[in-house]
């Protein structure tokens, strides 16, 4: 009977989705071009500041970013448990604060937190963002989420 129930709750705990934050990484960017089109929406153009040795699309100069708050379905919440129409709106305000005072500013995904327009180069999408502290520089960065994690 003890060993049934063990089992039991083994197989319970290994089939019930947990939270957690999926690791992502960021990079420093400057906001070369920042246009909000809505209140929970934006398109900004970041450029690399320096090209760190894991940055992604190497191949960009500058990537164009179409930030449209959209959470994921009810029943495949991940990311839309913690990032909201508060947390997209927070992260526009600091794009916009960079952009305008000119600093540079930290731009990550977790996931896969970018998604590519289709028949655009350098052209992406996403779906969510939010504030995270960086560790151990305590730099605030902004995340993207497209896909669930």
């Amino acid at each position: 009977m003890k060993k049934s129930t063990l089992t039991l709750l083994c197989l319970v705990w290994v089939l019930i989705p947990h939270g957690a934050i999926a690791g992502g990484s960021s990079w420093e960017y400057q906001v070369v071009k920042f246009k909000k089109t809505s209140p929970t929406s934006a398109e900004f153009s970041l450029r690399p500041t320096r090209r760190e040795q894991n940055h992604p699309r190497k191949e960009c100069k500058e990537i164009v970013v179409r930030a449209r708050y959209r959470p994921e379905a009810f029943w495949r919440r991940t990311w839309s448990r913690f990032v909201s129409r508060r947390t997209q709106n927070q992260a526009l305000r600091l794009l916009a604060e960079s952009f305008q005072k000119k600093k540079p500013t930290r731009f990550g995904e977790i996931g896969t937190g970018l998604k590519k327009v289709n028949g655009k180069a350098c052209v992406f999408e996403s779906r969510g963002l939010d504030v995270r502290q960086e560790h151990p520089s305590k730099q605030n960065a902004v995340y993207s989420y497209y896909d669930p994690i």
